[in-house]
């Protein structure tokens, strides 16, 4: 199983700089983990845009993934996507849904897999982990070894 693990800065539905980041667990083995500036986005924008680059670095034998995020709408969005591509990416008003792009894209590298949404455990050390490296900013891409 493979564990995307997403954190972001932002606060609330204001959009403005933040820092977000994702962390990905291979197998209990492995992490990859990333942090970028965002300079106009809210916390349920960097958050999707996160796990959208998260799920583009997933391995297609990868049969089962875990998405773990403190957000509760994004755990609840992860569970309607197959109902929102049904509706062509529309909310019940007609609208398109936020960050559109970014849901496609999730949709499609977990399209074929196993997957599941949740908050993470109290104490989980890579949420943990990850909530101090976006706050410390250092961003890029590396893999540590667990």
């Amino acid at each position: 199983m493979v564990k995307i693990y997403i954190a972001s800065t932002a606060r609330g539905p204001r959009k403005g700089k933040c820092r977000a980041g994702y962390l990905l667990l291979a197998d209990g083995k492995a992490y990859g983990i990333s942090v970028s500036d965002m300079e106009e986005a809210n916390r349920y924008g960097s958050l999707v845009r996160m796990l959208s680059a998260a799920a583009g670095r997933l391995n297609s034998k990868a049969e089962a993934v875990a998405i773990i995020s403190e957000d509760d709408q994004i755990v609840t969005e992860v569970y309607r996507i197959r109902k929102r591509e049904q509706d062509g990416w529309k909310r019940t008003d007609g609208k398109p849904i936020a960050e559109a792009n970014a849901w496609k894209w999730l949709n499609k590298a977990i399209r074929e897999k196993n997957y599941e949404a949740r908050k993470p455990e109290a104490g989980d050390h890579y949420m943990d982990l990850l909530k101090r490296e976006v706050a410390a900013g250092e961003k890029g891409w590396r893999i540590e070894h667990v």
